[in-house]
């Protein structure tokens, strides 16, 4: 049977020093830069999968007013909505909120807080317009503008919102900024108008009352859609740029 040599008995009878083979380094991957558009829109193909998924959630969104900052208020007052979501979104698209998660991190590590006990990190934020949030939120999972345009035609002051948001998550995605200056564009040329749905208290009361029986036809029922002039006012005062 054939006797098996090692490398260093083989090199002394062949007279040469063996030497291990050194492979290169691999080149650090960190170093070269990659563009946060080309991660987001890679993360925003899965956007449908995860945005409102509470099974792949691994932290949520508490939702307060603006005006409840302090934690003796978040603890008298419930919040607006509690929202599933995405550390991986979050860190990604929002400064703000990745630096939130930071801080949520360290309180979920101490076993003497009272979220020690609880799987998905909450986040306890106050958006400027808790209203608009949901749908920035979503147009920031997809990049769908569905939501942000609905919201633009169902409320009043709906830009400057959605724009207050944007500034407070620290977003800077120019793509939110053109659908943002396009819905301007358009409600200044009267392209798109806002309607909401006011019911005066006269209204109310003929509907509760039934002595108001609509016998002459003096009395229609109807919702009277109020044209909302004022928002034109708000997107000359913006001047998105």
């Amino acid at each position: 049977m054939p006797t098996t040599l090692s490398h260093e008995q083989l090199a002394r009878q062949q007279h040469y020093i063996w030497r291990p083979i050194m492979s290169s380094p691999l080149p650090s991957y960190s170093a070269v830069p990659i563009p946060d558009t080309y991660i987001i829109d890679k993360l925003r193909g899965f956007g449908w999968r995860y945005f409102g998924n509470a099974q792949l959630a691994d932290c949520c969104l508490w939702i307060y007013s603006p005006e409840t900052t302090s934690p003796i208020d978040q603890g008298k007052a419930a919040p607006i909505a509690i929202i599933p979501a995405h550390s991986l979104f979050l860190k990604t698209m929002s400064p703000r909120l990745r630096d939130l998660l930071s801080t949520a991190a360290t309180t979920m590590s101490d076993p003497y807080q009272p979220y020690a006990a609880i799987t998905t990190t909450p986040l306890l934020i106050h958006p400027p317009s808790p209203d608009a949030f949901h749908a920035v939120l979503q147009w920031m999972y997809t990049a769908d503008v569905g939501a942000i345009r609905e919201f633009f035609e169902s409320h009043e002051n709906a830009l400057a919102s959605v724009i207050a948001n944007a500034e407070w998550l620290g977003l800077r995605d120019h793509e939110l900024w053109h659908v943002c200056k396009g819905w301007q564009g358009d409600l200044k040329e009267g392209r798109v108008q806002v309607r909401v749905q006011e019911t005066s208290a006269e209204d109310a009361d003929f509907e509760d009352d039934d002595e108001y029986d609509d016998v002459d036809g003096d009395y229609e029922e109807e919702e009277e859609e109020v044209v909302v002039e004022s928002e034109v006012e708000e997107a000359d005062f913006l001047n998105i740029g």
